[in-house]
């Protein structure tokens, strides 16, 4: 963690601050004349332990009449109540209008002070070092809060800053480790280096609109702070990421939201805060061009790329022209180009030659051609035509090493211009959100077009599963109107698709989106198909299997496998077996109906002719007319096992008849009922 370097400023300033003694005391206090009618209150003797000594309590008076004079308290001068450790409480009165430099510095007993309406300037270090002090309320009329106003006031909560405040100083709460919360008033424009250094304490900030310029470490080691809203509109950005405000904190960063009028995102802003999962950048940071009015029609522009720390040029007289080249350079203010400070020469036109100059004392010569209007550079010096409608929206590296970045939502319609390592490392599989009409300009934009996943905003969420082992499924179009996605489903080898989950069996097939939809790819072997309104077979390695539930077609649906089809799998949903629909299957050797089964068609099973073995749990199973319709008739005697499963609860009429080959039967107790003729002659049952 970077920290100020506290005690060498301190000794530094102190050193230049006034030593002169005091003119004239009054009561408990010692005064210097500042005018022919106003005083300012001072030490007794500077930094000493004998300043004020003893003094606990203090009221300043408004007027105060020495030598018959009568004078105007109108200031605090620079160290007054400096190291005064036991004064606990100050009543300051309202014709002081300033508080000077290290005031109450390591005033340590002085837990609580009131500051008038009249105070318009707090100076530097005025309370600095008060780590008894636990609140402060600041007036209206304070405009400025000096570097290290409040440096570690460590038993500091809270504090209010009003709507007067414009400033606040380097340092200004360095190690208030107690204050939990702030509140930034939006009239503030500046907030010092290190502001807030060490405030270990605070949970959140807001940063509000009015802001355009955080020094380096502003918030560095607020070790809880987690969230942040950012409102600033236009604040500018910084040289490189360990300047960056919340740099040393990054990683504790959990929430940043930007507000809804926020234009510039500021270079390095959000730099490696590995535990954002989702930003939204409103609408107001826009890509529209915006005109820069500062830019000179008459200059050269070129940019200072990073390892190029110094520029310089040098300019001869120009044969042609007869002019020269200043040689002393400027900065486009409040422009950059690409996350870059722009920098500008006046020029008249001609053709120059110029040197720049790095810190190595490397040196490269280059022809300009200056025609007025435009220029035209050598781009590995990094010269650049600029464009007066052009202005960068999102710095450079704002959201670089976000590594955890899941969700990305730009509400723009005009994709911001940002540089190309705006979200540097950010995973390229995370989602773009954007306008849906937007969504190509997004795709090829600088910086945008790293997303693989752009998804349109105020679109109902379209999710598209699928069997990885089998196949593919994908989005492959979005048709924002009406509110559509075109979407297909590739098999891999040895598969076929089989439909939709929704029993669609288009295929690519176009989706209208009223509500959040979920449709899963289903694939099946290359020998499947469907069996049943909601029902699939498949086949593999002599295994018919039926899929899904409800009821089977009548007729076959594997006519060219019967042969080969050695043993049938079916799923405990299945209600009904159609007529013939396993007729023919001469391979097959035994069958289990499962429970759910209700009714089963004529001649299901007939030429069946090794099928010896069955299985029946069908529980409430509908008979058959006559025997010649029941499944098993034509191969009745070639039936030698006939189990009931233990929650049969009927046996339906003809189930078993003319099976001669059975010998014995158990008819569980869950069995209420026995159909006609339902093992009529099957004589060869002995028990």
């Amino acid at each position: 963690m970077r920290k100020p370097f506290l005690l060498s400023l301190l000794v530094a300033l102190l050193t230049t601050l006034s030593t002169h003694a005091y003119e004239f005391q009054s009561g408990d206090f010692y005064y210097n004349i500042t005018s022919d009618n106003t005083v300012e209150v001072t030490y007794q003797e500077e930094w000493s332990a004998s300043n004020y000594q003893g003094l606990t309590t203090a009221t300043i008076p408004e007027t105060v009449t020495n030598n018959g004079t009568t004078y105007s308290v109108t200031s605090i001068g620079d160290v007054a109540f400096g190291d005064c450790s036991s004064l606990t409480s100050i009543t300051i009165p309202n014709s002081v209008t300033s508080i000077g430099e290290s005031a109450f510095n390591s005033c340590s007993a002085l837990t609580s002070i009131t500051i008038p309406n009249s105070v318009t300037s707090i100076g530097d270090v005025a309370f600095g070092g008060c780590s008894s002090l636990t609140s402060i309320t600041l007036p209206n009329s304070v405009t400025s809060i000096g570097n290290y106003a409040f440096y570690r006031c460590s038993s500091l909560t809270s504090i209010n800053i009003p709507n007067s405040v414009t400033s606040i100083g380097r340092s200004a709460f360095y190690d208030c480790s107690s204050l939990t919360s702030i509140n930034i008033p939006n009239s503030v424009t500046s907030i010092g280096r290190g502001a807030f250094n060490d405030c270990s304490s605070l949970t959140s900030i807001t940063i509000p609109d009015s802001v355009t310029s955080i020094g380096e470490y502003a918030f560095a080691g607020c070790s809880s702070l987690t969230s942040v809203v950012w409102n600033a509109k236009n604040c500018a950005g910084w040289s490189s990421s360990s300047y960056a405000p919340f740099y040393d904190i990054r990683a504790n960063i959990t929430s940043f939201t930007f507000g809804e009028e926020v234009e510039t995102i500021p270079s390095y802003l959000c730099y490696g805060m590995s535990s954002l999962t989702s930003i939204t950048i409103p609408n107001s940071v826009s890509g529209e061009l915006v005109k820069v009015d500062s830019l000179n029609p008459n200059a050269v522009y070129f940019v200072n790329m990073e390892g190029w720390a110094n520029i310089h040029v040098h300019a001869w007289d120009d044969e042609e022209s007869g002019t020269t080249w200043p040689g002393e350079m400027a900065t486009l203010a409040d422009f950059t180009y690409q996350g870059y400070d722009v920098y500008y020469f006046t020029a008249t036109p001609g053709k120059y030659e110029y040197c720049i100059f790095n810190d190595g004392g490397g040196t490269q010569t280059e022809d300009l051609t200056w025609t007025g209007g435009q220029a035209y550079f050598n781009n590995e010096w990094h010269a650049i035509k600029v464009d007066p409608y052009y202005k960068v929206s999102i710095g450079a590296n704002a959201f670089c090493s976000c590594s955890f970045l899941t969700d990305i939502t730009c509400l723009a319609v005009n994709p911001p211009t940002c540089v190309i390592n705006a979200f540097n490392d950010v995973p390229s599989e995370a989602t773009l959100w954007c306008p849906c009409e937007s969504r190509a300009e997004y795709q090829s934009a600088h910086g945008w077009s790293q997303f693989n996943r752009v998804y349109p905003l105020d679109f109902p969420q379209a999710t598209i599963l699928t069997d990885t082992d089998r196949g593919r499924a994908q989005i492959d179009e979005l048709i924002c109107t009406p509110q559509s996605v075109v979407i297909s489903a590739t098999p891999y080898d040895g598969y076929v698709f089989t439909r939709w989950s929704d029993g669609n069996t288009d295929n690519p097939r176009t989706v209208l989106l009223t509500h959040d939809t979920t449709l899963t790819a289903e694939f099946g072997l290359a020998y499947s198909g469907m069996c049943g309104d909601n029902l699939y077979w498949e086949y593999k390695d002599k295994v018919l299997t039926i899929i899904g539930n409800g009821e089977m077609y009548n007729a076959i649906q594997w006519r060219l496998l019967r042969d080969s089809i050695y043993s049938v799998s079916l799923p405990n949903s299945v209600t009904n077996i159609g007529d013939y629909v396993f007729s023919g299957c001469s391979s097959l050797t035994s069958l289990t109906i499962p429970d759910s089964v209700t009714s089963i068609g004529e001649y299901a099973f007939a030429g069946c002719s090794s099928l010896t073995s069955v299985v029946w749990n069908a529980k409430n199973c509908a008979g058959w007319s006559s025997s010649s319709y029941a499944p098993f008739y034509d191969i009745r005697a070639n039936i030698t096992s006939f189990t009931f499963g233990e929650e049969v609860e009927t046996i339906p009429s003809y189930l078993c008849y003319g099976m001669s080959s059975l010998t014995s039967i158990t008819i569980p107790n869950s069995v209420t009922s026995i159909g006609d003729c339902a093992f009529g002659g099957c004589s060869s049952l002995t028990s």
